[in-house]
């Protein structure tokens, strides 16, 4: 017979001493820290151009983001011990134990419903708000003028990238100036 596995069963203890809320700062500071650790340079691309002058694109580990959201969520809000580093098999007896599903079936408790929905908004504000900082973060790195910067930059005096720079900022305010008065005629 097989050996059954072990399930993490979260408890009304459990939740009693579980945050609701974590302060903005403290989540902007978490994402911010996840974004950083989960774009990583892409592996899969081939013989491009960019690639033979070693201008990588960024993309996002899934795997490296849901374990951090999950060690988030189990000591952050659930204030649950974890071993440092938080592992792939904790995130596995977490996660198999389907820990955002038993935290769900806290809403039908009636002295607890309150607390579970209040932590249930809050998580998932916080995973916005790592969705958003992966976003810029991958954003940043990728975009065209940044990569053409970084290209030039390999090849060139400090002199020559501030002139470039100056160019680009030139170019880009005119280009918002063309916007803002095309905007005006439209509108007005």
């Amino acid at each position: 017979m097989a050996k059954k596995e072990e399930k993490f069963v979260l408890t009304a203890a459990h939740i009693q001493n579980a945050k609701a809320y974590i302060p903005l700062d403290e989540k902007c500071d978490l994402a911010k820290e996840i974004a950083k650790r989960c774009v990583v340079i892409s592996e899969d691309e081939g013989e491009s151009v960019l690639e033979i002058l070693s201008l990588p694109i960024k993309k996002e580990d899934i795997a490296l983001k849901q374990l951090c959201l999950m060690n988030v969520l189990v000591t952050a809000y659930l204030n649950l011990p974890v071993k440092n580093p938080f592992t792939q098999k904790e995130f596995d007896y977490y996660a198999g134990s389907h820990l955002m599903n038993q935290i769900e079936r806290f809403k039908g408790n009636y002295d607890l419903k309150d607390k579970i929905y209040d932590m249930i908004c809050d998580y998932k504000e916080f995973k916005k708000i790592v969705d958003t900082e992966i976003y810029n973060e991958k954003s940043t790195y990728n975009d065209s003028v940044s990569r053409v910067i970084r290209i030039l930059a390999t090849f060139s005096k400090k002199e020559d990238i501030d002139k470039l720079k100056e160019a680009v900022a030139e170019l880009k305010a005119q280009t918002e100036a063309e916007i803002n008065a095309e905007k005006g005629e439209v509108n007005g």
